[in-house]
């Protein structure tokens, strides 16, 4: 299998994928997204399987939301874009930097546990209660969303601070 063969003539190693939203069963509107992160678990679970016994470790992460700067360009369908006018909120409520969705990474591959996911509610209220608390909620604190919305028939027009036609 080749997405093991690095681990493979050094008889051990950890292996981590991560999953995303979408990875427990089908989100609306993220279709594609959705149905490919739900690939990845099943991939890793398989992988994980196949590699039993060889010194070779699989793990999967959902390490929540991570603010980069694909999540702040957004590509739309019409008539979805006012919907994405909330995810500003809840960038500031529960998005988190790289960093800090990293690290649990060091904690999963010291165990023995084949999954790690970060999204329990007490994460998500803890986080939200932090991020009130800290006032990442501030209209002026929030994360800048630039929104291109593309029709049937290849027309672009961008939403946003950075836009050029509103």
């Amino acid at each position: 299998m080749p997405s093991r063969a690095p681990f493979a003539g050094q008889g051990h190693g950890d292996l981590v994928n991560l999953y995303g939203q979408g990875d427990q069963g089908p989100v609306a509107m993220q279709n594609a997204y959705a149905s490919s992160k739900r690939w990845v678990r099943q991939f890793t679970e398989t992988l994980r399987l196949e590699t039993k016994g060889t010194g070779v470790r699989v793990h999967g992460m959902n390490p929540g939301l991570v603010t980069t700067a694909l999540l702040r360009h957004i590509t739309s369908q019409p008539g979805y874009e006012g919907r994405l006018s909330a995810l500003q909120v809840v960038v500031g409520l529960w998005g988190q930097a790289p960093e800090a969705a990293a690290r649990p990474l060091v904690k999963l591959v010291t165990s023995d546990a084949g999954e790690f996911r970060s999204l329990t509610k007490l994460a998500l209220v803890t986080r939200g209660l932090h991020s009130v608390l800290t006032g990442r909620l501030r209209r002026r604190n929030r994360m800048p969303l630039d929104i291109r919305v593309l029709d049937a028939n290849g027309q672009e027009r961008t939403i946003g601070p950075d836009a050029t036609t509103r």
